[in-house]
């Protein structure tokens, strides 16, 4: 799944909300948030990426590497 609206008006936000949900429900570990999202609920705060078929030293590399890059991704404390 690819979802890529421009996100220029408010009506993009509410496009992607169903698939998100869906992905979300699916591959719920699928994520990587630098932030939280802004009290009015719109803004890009975070990404996601789905690997199909990783190699199998994936897991220990990610989590070799995750401390690393929350530490300086992480924008506040979510």
């Amino acid at each position: 799944m690819l979802i890529d609206p421009p996100y220029q008006t408010r009506d993009d936000y509410p496009k992607v909300i169903a698939p998100l949900n869906e992905g979300l429900t699916r591959f719920a570990t699928g994520t990587l948030t630098v932030h939280a999202p802004s009290a009015d609920g719109y803004g890009m705060h975070g990404s996601g990426m789905f690997i199909i078929n990783p190699p199998w030293t994936l897991q220990q590399t990610l989590a070799e590497i995750m401390p690393y890059l929350v530490k300086v991704l992480g924008q506040d404390s979510r």
